[in-house]
């Protein structure tokens, strides 16, 4: 079953507000600084050490 269905009692105008809150929550962006950061910085790390290795088997 999708949707809204008034017929059955659901109210368009409550649904259409969670899921207009839903969008715009807070909360997600501060709980996934510190995550996303941190994988930022892995990803640098493992990249600078691989070129390295390319680096040493080059020369």
């Amino acid at each position: 079953m999708r949707g809204c269905h008034p017929d059955k009692g659901d109210d368009p105008e409550a649904l259409a507000l969670v899921v207009h809150q839903q969008r715009q929550a807070p909360d997600y962006s501060d709980a996934l600084r510190l995550p996303l950061h941190l994988a930022k910085l892995a990803q640098e790390y493992v990249l600078s050490t691989v070129a390295e290795r390319e680096d040493d088997h080059v020369g």
